[in-house]
């Protein structure tokens, strides 16, 4: 694939699943190659009109989420592994397990990408969640 260095207008889909409920979202954003990974970044307005920017982080085996604003925090999702994670929000600070079942990550499509990643939330309380992410950009 022949990407840009740095293009400032990709455009990223992304569908995110919690258990039954499904969401749909689009960004604008930019996309920049590096030598090891690729960064994806944008920023997402949450229901209560927070925005947060976010960078994503695409590895061959690997992706990093890494948002700053009113709800921060980081993830890191690869294939097999778990990682404590601590996300800051309005409410509160949340503690949980975050177990990557399945990641995805295809840089070859034309003029873009896609990445799927299923996971589990573990909040140590007895509760823990199925959750998946598809995201694909194109530039």
């Amino acid at each position: 694939m022949q990407m840009k260095n740095d293009a400032p207008g990709a455009h990223i889909k992304m569908i995110s699943r919690s258990g039954p409920d499904e969401s749909f979202f689009s960004y604008t954003g930019r996309v920049r190659k590096f030598k090891d990974f690729t960064a994806l970044s944008y920023t997402e307005t949450d229901d209560a009109g927070q925005k947060s920017d976010v960078l994503l982080r695409v590895f061959d085996d690997r992706l990093t989420m890494i948002k700053k604003g009113q709800n921060s925090g980081s993830m890191e999702f690869a294939a097999g592994e778990k990682r404590q994670v601590r996300y800051d929000t309005s409410c509160g600070r949340v503690d949980f397990t975050l177990f990557t079942e399945g990641l995805e990550i295809e840089k070859d499509c034309g003029e873009g990408l896609h990445i799927a990643v299923r996971y589990i939330l573990d909040y140590g309380n007895g509760y823990s969640q199925e959750h998946s992410l598809d995201i694909s950009v194109a530039f």
